[in-house]
């Protein structure tokens, strides 16, 4: 996923240089810096709305099934008490509870559980509501239950009318670099717990 964003951003600054220089040829005529500007921002803004949202929900969802993977892989070579839920859509509520019961992690606290929760929200306002923060009609859009949290990250665009825009795909990549570091906390202490279950069965 980091690859194929990086590939992407060489694309569009290929793709923004060509914009200038089309625009210089058109007819002959010089085209005013100011002109060349607007259509390299227009270009650029056109990107950001559309294809960095897209490109959140793919990575967020590739977060989910991993994380659901482990969830699994635990269920069926580890036998705990409790079984995991194939059937429920509430993916990382499940996966969380899940762990908590059987491995005993706690994400109320955790960082990284925190983050990913914040990026959950975005995620579900783009599939769920046509990324829009607007759920209450009935209130101002400063009143909207995620407006403070989406308008005060500089990465994130909130329009008049509630539309939420990723204006920096940085936030994509630290949402992968972070969840990737939260998945190999989880590994590591699903292994522990493995590990220590194996040896109390074996009386070490």
């Amino acid at each position: 996923m980091a690859a194929c964003i990086e590939t992407l951003e060489e694309k569009e600054q290929k793709t923004m240089e060509a914009v200038v220089e089309n625009a210089e040829e058109i007819g002959s005529v010089e085209i005013p810096a100011e002109l060349s500007r607007a259509l390299i921002e227009l270009q650029e803004n056109i990107r950001n709305k559309f294809i960095f949202n897209s490109l959140l929900v793919s990575a967020y969802s590739f977060f989910e099934y991993s994380f659901n993977l482990l969830c699994r892989y635990v269920d069926n070579t580890w036998s705990p008490e409790k079984s995991f839920d194939h059937t429920s859509n509430l993916r990382i509520d499940k996966c969380k509870k899940y762990l908590k019961d059987n491995i005993d992690i706690d994400f109320r606290t955790d960082p990284g559980m925190l983050e990913i929760n914040t990026i959950n929200k975005l995620r579900n306002r783009i599939v769920h509501n046509n990324s829009n923060i607007i759920i209450d009609k009935e209130k101002r859009i400063e009143q909207q239950k995620c407006y403070l949290l989406f308008n005060s990250n500089y990465k994130l665009d909130v329009t008049r009318t509630g539309i939420v825009f990723i204006t920096n795909m940085d936030l994509i990549k630290d949402f992968i670099d972070k969840s990737v570091e939260f998945l190999e906390f989880v590994k590591n202490k699903i292994s522990e717990q493995i590990k220590k279950d194996i040896e109390s069965k074996k009386g070490i």
